[in-house]
């Protein structure tokens, strides 16, 4: 029963390979992916590894005619909210945070709730050719975006779901290598500015063409402009605020 968000580079695997069919696509506010569902007069909830049975809230939803997947969105929380919601279910009356979420739906129709807000996801009439640069776009303009959700019939897998992570972007500048001075080139030290704090980054995760550079043309590097692409960022006292930091650019440097 448990809905798992498959990556992109299976469903772009599935759909050359023309395994897909009735495909919808969805956007994904920041949140838990749940599951909900009945058996008999049980209501469930999977939340991650988390299980619960006949909670407040998955009765709710269930009676309300809901299953399937569902998005609980945190409206001042962006990460961690699937500890965040295990833990309410668990050990806190339901009225004491019930103003703080959404419940998001897959399921277009419209809910009347008097005891959670419930919104239907929005869904992006695009093909899977555009759903990149859509998803890119998206990215940039919306802060609690978490990317989209892929909902297509696989023909020998059933109903499954792909997640496409956000891709958002920031300048920074390079002011260290990583690495040996005599070796290879291992990743970047980059100073950004975001929000008006500025923030240290370190990344690893670099264009091929950059780390076949020599000894000596990497040192380059230093000082120069750049763009950094990266999931999400997380306030706070951290080792890294922003999540999977990509090297997407130097600027003035051609492959």
């Amino acid at each position: 029963m448990r809905i798992t968000l498959l990556k992109r580079a299976a469903m772009v695997d599935d759909f050359k390979n023309k395994r897909l069919s009735d495909i919808t696509i969805y956007g994904k506010p920041t949140g838990a992916v749940c599951t909900v569902y009945t058996v008999g007069t049980a209501s469930h909830i999977i939340n991650g590894n988390n299980h619960d049975i006949n909670d407040v809230l998955s009765k709710h939803l269930t009676d309300l005619g809901i299953s399937g997947a569902v998005i609980v969105h945190h409206k001042k929380m962006a990460r961690g909210v699937s500890k965040w919601l295990n833990y309410n279910l668990t050990n806190l009356d339901i009225s004491m945070w019930k103003d703080d979420i959404i419940v998001y739906t897959l399921d277009q129709n419209k809910f009347e709730s008097d005891l959670v807000e419930i919104r239907p996801t929005a869904v992006y009439d695009v093909d899977l050719e555009s759903v990149g640069s859509v998803n890119d776009e998206v990215s940039r303009q919306t802060a609690n975006f978490d990317g989209m959700i892929v909902s297509a019939n696989h023909v020998s897998k059933g109903r499954l779901y792909y997640h496409l992570v956000p891709n958002r972007y920031i300048d920074g500048k390079i002011v260290a290598l990583c690495g040996p001075e005599d070796g290879p080139l291992a990743g970047f030290v980059v100073n950004v500015n975001f929000q008006d704090m500025d923030h240290t980054v370190v990344i690893r995760r670099i264009p091929p063409w950059i780390l076949e550079r020599d000894v000596e043309e990497k040192q380059k590097y230093l000082d120069k402009d750049c763009i950094v692409q990266y999931t999400s960022y997380t306030p706070g006292s951290r080792i890294c605020n922003f999540s999977s930091p990509f090297l997407f650019e130097v600027k003035g440097l051609q492959q």
